[in-house]
C-alpha cells in the first residue's frame, strides 16, 4: 500500500544541505549546508531560529548533544562544538589529519567519537578534566575519573 507523506519545507537555505539532525528534545530541527553554517528550525513552527557560522568551508555532518543543548559540526578534520541557544563557539576539536565522517556524543553527553578518513576513531572529553582508555587484550574500557 503506498501513502503519499505529507512534508513540510523548511525554506531559507542558501546552499545544499549535506546534512540534517533532529534536537533529542524534538524541538529543533538542524540543517548542515554548503554555505558554511548550521541553521536551527522550530519544528513546530517552522521558522528559522538561528544560524550558526563558525566554520570556514562547507559543514558536512552535525549532531545534537543528549540534552539539545550543543550541537557538534565538522568540516575536513575540525570538529565545532557550539551551544545551541546563544549560536556561539564552546569548542575546537582538532586531531585528525583527514575529513571527518562521522560524528556521535555520548549518551551521557560527555564524550564526543568521530570517525574519519584517515582510518581513526577519535573519543574527545571536552568537558570533562581526565579521560582514559584503559587497554587489556583485545578488550579496551574506557574510564571516566
Amino acid at each position: 500500500m503506498q501513502r503519499r507523506a505529507k512534508s513540510y519545507t523548511l525554506n531559507g537555505h542558501s546552499g545544499w544541505i549535506w546534512a540534517v539532525a533532529f534536537s533529542p528534545d524534538g524541538l529543533l530541527v538542524a540543517s548542515a549546508l554548503a554555505d558554511k553554517t548550521v541553521r536551527l528550525w522550530d519544528l513546530e513552527t517552522g521558522v528559522e531560529q538561528r544560524i550558526i557560522g563558525v566554520h570556514s568551508d562547507w559543514v558536512q555532518g552535525l549532531t545534537f548533544s543528549p540534552n539539545s543543548q550543543l550541537i557538534a559540526s565538522v568540516w575536513a578534520d575540525w570538529i565545532k562544538i557550539c551551544d545551541v541557544k546563544a549560536g556561539v563557539l564552546k569548542h575546537t576539536l582538532i586531531g585528525h589529519s583527514d575529513w571527518v565522517h562521522g560524528i556521535a556524543f555520548s549518551p551521557s553527553g560527555q564524550i564526543i567519537a568521530s570517525g574519519s578518513k584517515d582510518k581513526t576513531a577519535k573519543l574527545w572529553a571536552p568537558f570533562i578534566d581526565s579521560f582514559n582508555i584503559w587497554y587489556s587484550g583485545s578488550l579496551r574500557l574506557l574510564l571516566v575519573i
